[in-house]
């Protein structure tokens, strides 16, 4: 039997903040500064250690699995638009996880409870709460949904992380919210069980994006979302394999800011969240490339003659150009003709494949 914690409900509030000096940083979530990011499933505690020791932050953490103790994380290089001072921990308890949040003087902005042999432990990660990072927030763990909407609307916070749990027939819920202002101030929302046709809905007719998908087992979805009014491009997969998720990230140019690891038969599947990560010059061809609504997979790559690259997506990847082609032998064609090396009215003997005869 999963134990409740030593504080059946704990709410803990830092001091909510005045207007600071310097410009306030990007939430993860809502910045799209091109930066390198990676994800990883199955990981080891030491294998994500050693990630964050290559200089990658986590900004996603999920548990897999208690025994063994598993994880999926998506991370961002620590530098840029994207360095903070961090934590993150695994396998504590509710008191030492408060305890830490003091010693840091962080905020959560991930946190994960899990069963761990009968005692309910935690997985958070922590961002030092100072300078351009300091917000005024809130967290609560093990309570019910009056707790956290109260919570809400008592001190004009929304929340940024939402973790359902469920012990037998009971249910409560884990959540970290931030003061609704200044530069996170944003129109919010947040429905729990429900589909993914009116997540789409929503999405659609109030012009939203999400930050938060957590699917139930029942294949319904807690998700909490915000007013896209920065018009960042985005992207939401249910139910990829993961060759799939990371062909669709390869063709969005974006990253991950939120998955989710199912176990299914045949492998994995992943629910995933993901924002732009391209300059604004592959992002504006990107997108015309993909609203050609052929389904296929587009990429370009544009380099500066003795320069640096301007635009680049999916450079990498190998493909056959069909027609496409056409265009280079046209141009060469005419490059010749214009070098007098050739002329229109001069027949050209091209050669075929080769065959080996019967």
């Amino acid at each position: 039997m999963l134990r409740r914690p030593l504080f059946p409900r704990l709410a803990a509030a830092a001091a909510l903040l005045a207007a600071p000096a310097i410009a306030e940083a990007a939430e993860d979530d809502s910045n799209a500064t091109p930066t390198a990011a990676v994800w990883y499933h199955g990981r080891t505690a030491s294998q994500v250690v050693s990630l964050t020791n290559a200089g990658y932050r986590i900004v996603d953490l999920e548990v897999e699995s208690a025994s063994p103790l598993r994880f999926t994380v998506a991370m961002v290089k620590n530098s840029g638009a994207y360095a903070k001072g961090w934590w993150w921990y695994h396998s504590v308890d509710i008191s030492t996880l408060a305890g830490l949040v003091g010693q840091n003087n962080a905020r959560i902005v991930d946190l994960e409870p899990y069963d761990s042999g009968g005692q309910l432990r935690y997985a958070a990660v922590m961002v030092s709460n100072t300078g351009a990072d300091a917000k005024g927030w809130w967290w609560l763990t093990s309570s019910n949904l009056s707790d956290v909407s109260n919570t809400a609307a008592a001190n004009n916070a929304r929340i940024v992380d939402l973790e359902r749990t469920q012990v037998g027939s009971t249910v409560w819920y884990s959540a970290v919210l931030i003061h609704n202002s200044g530069a996170d101030a944003k129109g919010w929302y947040w429905w729990l069980g429900v589909t993914s046709s009116f997540i789409s809905n929503e999405i659609s007719s109030k012009g939203l994006r999400i930050l938060d998908l957590e699917r139930r087992s029942n294949g319904t979805y807690d998700v909490v979302l915000v007013k896209n009014d920065e018009g960042f491009h985005w992207w939401w997969y249910l139910a990829k394999s993961e060759a799939e998720l990371n062909a669709a990230q390869a063709q969005t140019g974006s990253r991950l800011i939120d998955v989710e690891r199912v176990s299914a038969i045949g492998g994995p599947l992943f629910y995933a969240v993901m924002i732009n990560n391209s300059n604004e010059l592959t992002t504006r061809v990107g997108e015309i490339l993909r609203s050609g609504g052929t389904g296929g997979v587009t990429g370009l790559y544009l380099k500066r003659a003795n320069g640096p690259v301007l635009a680049s997506l999916q450079s990498d990847f190998v493909f056959e150009p069909a027609s496409t082609i056409k265009t280079l032998m046209h141009v060469h064609a005419m490059r010749q003709i214009a070098q007098q090396n050739a002329s229109l009215g001069e027949t050209l003997t091209v050669r075929g494949p080769s065959r080996t005869p019967a």
